[in-house]
C-alpha cells in the first residue's frame, strides 16, 4: 500500500490529464474565468479573461444564455476591449455596489442562475461554455466558480473539474485571476482550525454542531467505519466513551458481513487502504456535519474523520480521511444536503466532489479498474 504522503503531492500534469484532449479545446483567446451567482440571485457576475498577449476588441463577441429550447436564447453583446492577460466583467444591474464597481459591462439581461448554460461566442462560433447546452444542471447554483490556472483555455463542452467552487459571497477574485487556493491545496482538501475545536460537537443528542474533538483509535473495521475512543466527556449529547464512527459523505464497497451482506469489488482494498492510514497515523479527531443528524440508521455517529502523522499536531496538520478515500477511488462522494462545513470559504462538498472528479479522471479503482483480488 502506498504511503499517504505520496498521494498528496501529485503533479499538476496528472491532475489535469483528463482535460487536455484536443477534442474538447477551442482556439478562443478569451475564456470564462469566473462565474458568481448568489442564493437570492441578486448578485450575478460572469468574468472573462484574455489569455493572449494582444488587445482584443469585443465588437463581435456575445454571451448566449440558453434557457431551454434552441429558440429560447438571450444574447448579450459585449462592448469595448480587453487588454492582454486581463479580465472583463459582466454584472447584473441589481448586483451590489462592490460588484458593479468592478464591472466593465452592466446588463439587466444577465439572467443566469447557475443552471442555465451560458456560451461565449465570437460571431456564431462557440469559444467557451458553462453548463451543458440543452440541459438544466446545477453546475454553478449559489456558487462562485473560479477557473483553475492549469486549464486556461476554452471548451466545446463543460468540464466541472476545470473549476474551484467557492461560496457565492466571496467576491475577492472578481477582476483578477489570483486565487488563494491553488490546485494542489484544493486536492489535499480542508484542514482543521482552532475554531473547529472551539465549536460545539453537537447541539443536542440528535443534531451535529459542526465542531471537532480529539479521539483515540479503538479498532479498525472497514473502509468507511472505525471505532474510536472519545477523549472528552460528551455524555450530555448521548455520546459514549467508545463509538463506531460512520464516515460522513462516503460509502466504500462492502466487505463480507456474515451471510447478510456480500463483499463487493474493491471492498477489501478500501478497507486495507483506510486501515493502513489509521495504523500509520499518530493523532485523530472527528467532527460533525453542522445542523445535520448526529447518527445514521444503525445508530452510528456520522462524522468527518481527521488524521495526523504528528504526535502533537496543530489543527492545520490534520487531513480529512474521508476525502483521501474518495481521491483514491474507493468511494464516490455522497452529497450532504445543505452542507455548511467549510474551510477557507470553500464547502467540504466542493473539496470532496473535486476529489471524486480527480479519481474519475484517472479511472481509479471503482471508477473503471478491475479488482484483481475479487472473484467476479
Amino acid at each position: 500500500m502506498k504511503r499517504i504522503s505520496s498521494l498528496l503531492f501529485i503533479s499538476l500534469l496528472s491532475l489535469t490529464g483528463c482535460q487536455t484532449s484536443k477534442e474538447n479545446k477551442t482556439d478562443g483567446k478569451i475564456i470564462f474565468s469566473e462565474f458568481l451567482v448568489s442564493e437570492d440571485l441578486s448578485n450575478r457576475v460572469i468574468e472573462l479573461y484574455n489569455i493572449s498577449n494582444s488587445n482584443i476588441k469585443l465588437d463581435n463577441f456575445k454571451l448566449s444564455i440558453h434557457k431551454g429550447s434552441s429558440d429560447d436564447v438571450i444574447n448579450i453583446p459585449l462592448k469595448g476591449s480587453v487588454s492582454p492577460n486581463s479580465t472583463y466583467t459582466v454584472a447584473y444591474s441589481g448586483s451590489c455596489k462592490e460588484l458593479l464597481d468592478k464591472a466593465n459591462l452592466v446588463s439587466e439581461d444577465l439572467s443566469i442562475d447557475g443552471t442555465w448554460p451560458v456560451s461565449l461566442k465570437k460571431g456564431n462560433k462557440q469559444i467557451d461554455v458553462l453548463g451543458d447546452i440543452g440541459y438544466k444542471t446545477k453546475y454553478g447554483q449559489n456558487q462562485d466558480l473560479v477557473r483553475k490556472k492549469s486549464v486556461l483555455f476554452g471548451r466545446n463542452n463543460f468540464v466541472e473539474f476545470d473549476w474551484i467552487k467557492h461560496k457565492s459571497d466571496d467576491y475577492s477574485h472578481i477582476g483578477n485571476i489570483d486565487n488563494p487556493m491553488n490546485e494542489d491545496d484544493y486536492l489535499i482538501g480542508p484542514h482543521l482550525t482552532e475554531e473547529d475545536f472551539e465549536t460545539l460537537f453537537a447541539l443536542n443528542d440528535s443534531i451535529g454542531g459542526g465542531g471537532a474533538v480529539k479521539v483515540d483509535l479503538n479498532y479498525t473495521i472497514d473502509g468507511d467505519t472505525t471505532s474510536f475512543r472519545f477523549v472528552d466527556d460528551l455524555s450530555e449529547f448521548g455520546v459514549r466513551n467508545t463509538e463506531n464512527i460512520r464516515y460522513n459523505a462516503i460509502n466504500t464497497p462492502e466487505i463480507q458481513h456474515g451471510t447478510s451482506i456480500n463483499a463487493d469489488p474493491w471492498g477489501y482494498a478500501a478497507k486495507n487502504y483506510t486501515n493502513s492510514i489509521l495504523n500509520e497515523a499518530k493523532s485523530f479527531a472527528v467532527s460533525t456535519s453542522k445542523n445535520h443528524e448526529l447518527r445514521e440508521t444503525f445508530g452510528r455517529l456520522m462524522c468527518y474523520v481527521w488524521i495526523s502523522y504528528k504526535t502533537n499536531p496543530q489543527p492545520s496538520d490534520y487531513l480529512l480521511l474521508n476525502l483521501l478515500v474518495v481521491k483514491e477511488g474507493f468511494s464516490k462522494y455522497n452529497m450532504v444536503s445543505n452542507d455548511e462545513n467549510e474551510y477557507q470559504n470553500i464547502l467540504f462538498s466542493s473539496y470532496l466532489r473535486n476529489a471524486e472528479l480527480y479519481a474519475m479522471s484517472l479511472g481509479k479503482h471503482i471508477h473503471g479498474e478491475i479488482d484483481p483480488d475479487f472473484n467476479y
